[in-house]
Protein backbone atom coordinates (compact mmCIF):
# COMPACT_ATOMS: atom_id res chain seq x y z
CA UNK A 1 0.00 0.00 0.00
CA UNK A 2 1.29 3.46 -0.92
CA UNK A 3 1.99 6.18 1.60
CA UNK A 4 0.26 9.50 0.89
CA UNK A 5 2.15 12.70 1.74
CA UNK A 6 0.55 16.12 1.43
CA UNK A 7 3.07 18.78 0.43
CA UNK A 8 3.05 22.04 2.37
CA UNK A 9 1.50 23.69 -0.65
CA UNK A 10 -1.29 21.13 -0.88
CA UNK A 11 -2.07 21.74 2.79
CA UNK A 12 -2.22 25.49 2.11
CA UNK A 13 -4.72 24.83 -0.69
CA UNK A 14 -6.90 22.91 1.75
CA UNK A 15 -6.67 25.79 4.23
CA UNK A 16 -7.70 28.23 1.49
CA UNK A 17 -10.64 26.01 0.54
CA UNK A 18 -11.69 25.82 4.21
CA UNK A 19 -11.52 29.61 4.66
CA UNK A 20 -13.38 30.32 1.45
CA UNK A 21 -16.23 27.92 2.20
CA UNK A 22 -16.41 29.09 5.83
CA UNK A 23 -17.19 32.62 4.64
CA UNK A 24 -20.37 31.40 2.92
CA UNK A 25 -21.30 28.21 4.76
CA UNK A 26 -19.55 27.54 8.08
CA UNK A 27 -21.30 24.17 8.37
CA UNK A 28 -19.76 22.89 5.14
CA UNK A 29 -16.15 24.08 5.49
CA UNK A 30 -14.64 21.22 7.51
CA UNK A 31 -16.87 18.66 5.81
CA UNK A 32 -15.64 19.66 2.34
CA UNK A 33 -11.97 19.56 3.31
CA UNK A 34 -12.50 16.22 5.07
CA UNK A 35 -14.21 14.81 1.97
CA UNK A 36 -11.31 15.95 -0.26
CA UNK A 37 -8.88 14.30 2.16
CA UNK A 38 -10.95 11.11 2.27
CA UNK A 39 -11.20 11.01 -1.53
CA UNK A 40 -7.40 11.12 -1.73
CA UNK A 41 -7.11 8.09 0.58
CA UNK A 42 -8.14 5.82 -2.31
CA UNK A 43 -4.66 6.54 -3.72
CA UNK A 44 -3.05 4.39 -1.03
CA UNK A 45 -4.66 1.32 -2.57
CA UNK A 46 -5.10 2.49 -6.17
CA UNK A 47 -2.33 5.03 -6.88
CA UNK A 48 -2.96 5.15 -10.62
CA UNK A 49 -6.73 5.66 -10.42
CA UNK A 50 -6.47 9.31 -11.48
CA UNK A 51 -6.18 10.54 -15.04
CA UNK A 52 -2.60 10.68 -16.31
CA UNK A 53 -1.33 14.20 -16.93
CA UNK A 54 0.36 13.55 -20.28
CA UNK A 55 2.24 16.86 -20.45
CA UNK A 56 4.52 15.56 -17.70
CA UNK A 57 7.22 12.97 -18.22
CA UNK A 58 6.68 12.02 -14.57
CA UNK A 59 3.74 10.01 -13.29
CA UNK A 60 1.60 13.03 -12.44
CA UNK A 61 -2.10 12.29 -12.15
CA UNK A 62 -5.35 14.09 -11.45
CA UNK A 63 -8.10 12.70 -9.22
CA UNK A 64 -11.42 14.51 -9.43
CA UNK A 65 -13.56 15.37 -6.45
CA UNK A 66 -16.55 17.65 -7.02
CA UNK A 67 -15.28 21.01 -8.24
CA UNK A 68 -11.70 20.17 -7.32
CA UNK A 69 -8.77 18.36 -8.89
CA UNK A 70 -6.40 16.56 -6.58
CA UNK A 71 -3.06 16.78 -8.41
CA UNK A 72 -0.57 14.16 -7.28
CA UNK A 73 2.69 12.50 -8.18
CA UNK A 74 3.20 8.75 -8.03
CA UNK A 75 6.88 8.50 -7.10
CA UNK A 76 9.25 5.80 -8.30
CA UNK A 77 8.91 3.98 -4.95
CA UNK A 78 5.11 3.86 -5.42
CA UNK A 79 4.34 6.44 -2.74
CA UNK A 80 2.18 9.50 -3.41
CA UNK A 81 2.86 13.23 -3.06
CA UNK A 82 -0.29 15.35 -3.26
CA UNK A 83 0.80 18.53 -5.04
CA UNK A 84 -2.27 20.74 -4.87
CA UNK A 85 -6.05 20.93 -5.02
CA UNK A 86 -7.07 23.51 -7.64
CA UNK A 87 -10.69 24.25 -8.33
CA UNK A 88 -11.81 22.59 -11.54
CA UNK A 89 -14.05 25.35 -12.90
CA UNK A 90 -11.34 27.95 -13.35
CA UNK A 91 -8.07 26.24 -12.57
CA UNK A 92 -7.97 24.02 -15.62
CA UNK A 93 -4.31 24.71 -16.40
CA UNK A 94 -2.65 21.92 -14.46
CA UNK A 95 0.49 22.64 -16.47
CA UNK A 96 0.98 25.77 -14.34
CA UNK A 97 0.76 23.68 -11.20
CA UNK A 98 3.22 21.12 -12.54
CA UNK A 99 5.66 23.63 -14.00
CA UNK A 100 5.87 25.61 -10.80
CA UNK A 101 6.43 22.40 -8.85
CA UNK A 102 9.09 21.48 -11.40
CA UNK A 103 7.53 18.02 -11.50
CA UNK A 104 7.93 17.80 -15.25
CA UNK A 105 11.72 17.75 -15.23
CA UNK A 106 12.97 17.09 -11.71
CA UNK A 107 12.20 15.39 -8.42
CA UNK A 108 10.28 17.86 -6.26
CA UNK A 109 8.44 15.82 -3.69
CA UNK A 110 8.75 18.65 -1.16
CA UNK A 111 8.84 21.71 -3.45
CA UNK A 112 5.99 24.14 -2.72
CA UNK A 113 4.14 26.03 -5.40
CA UNK A 114 5.06 29.68 -5.70
CA UNK A 115 2.49 32.43 -5.34
CA UNK A 116 1.80 32.51 -9.08
CA UNK A 117 0.27 29.05 -9.12
CA UNK A 118 -1.70 29.75 -5.95
CA UNK A 119 -3.11 32.88 -7.57
CA UNK A 120 -5.17 30.64 -9.84
CA UNK A 121 -7.01 29.23 -6.84
CA UNK A 122 -7.42 32.66 -5.28
CA UNK A 123 -8.79 33.91 -8.59
CA UNK A 124 -11.38 31.15 -8.44
CA UNK A 125 -12.35 32.26 -4.96
CA UNK A 126 -13.02 35.79 -6.15
CA UNK A 127 -14.94 34.66 -9.20
CA UNK A 128 -17.21 32.15 -7.47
Amino acid sequence: MATIAWTDEARRWLEDIFEYIAADNPHADARTVQEIYERAQVLATFPEIGHRYVASSRNVRILLYGHYRIAYLVKDDGNIDVLGVPRFARCHEVSTLMAHNRVIDSDTSQAPLPALARACHRGCRVAK
